[in-house]
């Protein structure tokens, strides 16, 4: 291996361990209590180093998420299973998607972080680009749920990419603003029954011979 290849890859191997140290940080303090510095002691190397690799606090917040992408897909894609009827994987993802919520809080609002404005704003467009294909991977997933229901005539025919997008809308409403509020109550009542009743809803509403 050459000089170069070597240098490419401690690079490589410094960036990763940066971004890994900015999960850590993210996920204990917060994103709002969270700084360069603390990322760049956590990693071990000094601020102005860390800005060699990235250019702002808001770049590290996209670079933590990208792990926490991965987690919730790999959560997600056993929803797939061969066999499971569409609206018990529906079911099942929808599960999937709240057990992340439930289990990683501070993961979740990094993935809130990609989608405002502000974070999307302070970014180069290619760090903005990468999460919008990252997170549209996951709903994908969502997805082909769809499509399978429609295919095999469980669910009513209809736009199926306007479909997968109103329940994903439905469902991370309700998190989103629990998240922003209090985790485990969505004005006044338990959160994960408000969660369940909407996706029964939700497939009652999509299923052949449903509400509609």
């Amino acid at each position: 291996m050459g000089g170069v290849e070597i240098r490419e890859r401690h690079r490589e191997e410094k960036r990763e361990l940066i971004q890994q140290a900015a999960a850590r940080v993210f996920a204990r303090q917060g994103l709002e209590r969270t700084s360069v510095a603390d990322v760049a002691g956590e990693a071990g190397f000094s601020p102005g180093s860390v800005y060699n690799y990235f250019t702002s606090k808001e770049e590290l917040l996209f670079a933590a998420t990208f792990a926490e992408i991965d987690q919730l897909e790999t959560r997600m894609r056993p929803a797939l299973g061969a066999g499971v009827p569409a609206d018990e994987a529906l079911r099942r993802m929808a599960d999937a998607y709240y057990g992340f919520y439930r289990e990683r809080p501070q993961g979740f609002r990094l993935l809130m972080a990609g989608l405002h404005r502000a974070g999307r704003d302070k970014v180069p467009a290619s760090v903005v680009e990468r999460y919008d294909l990252r997170a549209l991977d996951c709903l994908r997933l969502l997805h082909a749920v769809v499509e399978r229901g429609t295919a095999e005539g469980t669910f009513e025919p209809c736009d199926s990419w306007e479909t997968t997008h109103a329940i994903w809308g439905a469902l991370h409403g309700i998190l989103d603003v629990a998240a922003a509020q209090d985790r485990e109550r969505f004005v006044g009542f338990e959160v994960k029954g408000l969660f369940d009743r909407t996706v029964e809803l939700l497939i009652d509403g999509i299923k052949t011979g449903g509400a509609g």
